[in-house]
């Protein structure tokens, strides 16, 4: 039985690390991935101060004094994430110009009342000083996104790998096997019910 399961959990590895290779491959190739960065014209700047900055596990969550209805995210693929962060944090007080696009639907923050609108931060500047530059922010993403033809042909590779193994050999990737304990405790729970 268990044999049965990770033979076709086996096959299902193969066939969507297969499918997964294939549309990463087709984005990173044929896909504009800039399309999805912005215009600079088309970023909305806003002037605040800064409340607090909360750094989550793949942006920096920036929260503005005047601003409770938007959350301003600043993702680390942008890059320099850290050195941002600490000049952020000893110019807390100062005046922040965050280049911004507002992103599509809302989510929910840590309090479920609270529903605030997400907004992507592209460019920062300190009282008129440029920080993190739009033209920095897009080669950070332009150099994150060229991993992925890579990442796409690892999949292949892996999915043809398993798959020709797999043919050859019939024996399956193991996913379930049962423990020595538990063979032995239904053999004896076998033979406890036959004896009766």
């Amino acid at each position: 039985m268990y044999e049965r399961i990770n033979l076709a959990l086996s096959y299902i590895v193969v066939i969507a690390s297969f499918l997964l290779g294939l549309f990463i491959l087709y984005n990173a190739l044929f896909n504009n991935v800039d399309s999805y960065f912005p215009d600079k014209a088309s970023l909305i700047t806003v002037d605040d101060k800064i409340l607090s900055i909360v750094e989550k596990e793949h942006s920096l969550e920036i929260n503005l004094v005047n601003d409770y209805s938007s959350n301003y995210s600043y993702l680390k693929k942008h890059g320099q994430a850290g050195e941002l962060l600490d000049i952020l944090s000893v110019n807390a007080g100062k005046n922040v110009t965050l280049n911004v696009m507002e992103n599509q639907g809302n989510f929910l923050t840590d309090n479920i009342a609270q529903l605030k609108v997400s907004k992507s931060v592209y460019q920062v500047s300190i009282e008129g000083n440029i920080i993190r530059s739009y033209e920095e922010v897009q080669a950070a993403h332009q150099k994150d996104n060229k991993i992925m033809p890579f990442v796409g042909w690892m999949f292949l590779f892996f999915s043809i790998y398993v798959g020709r193994g797999l043919y050859l050999t019939k024996i399956p990737l193991t996913f379930f096997q049962p423990h020595p304990f538990y063979v032995y405790l239904a053999h004896k729970l076998l033979k406890l019910f036959r004896s009766r």
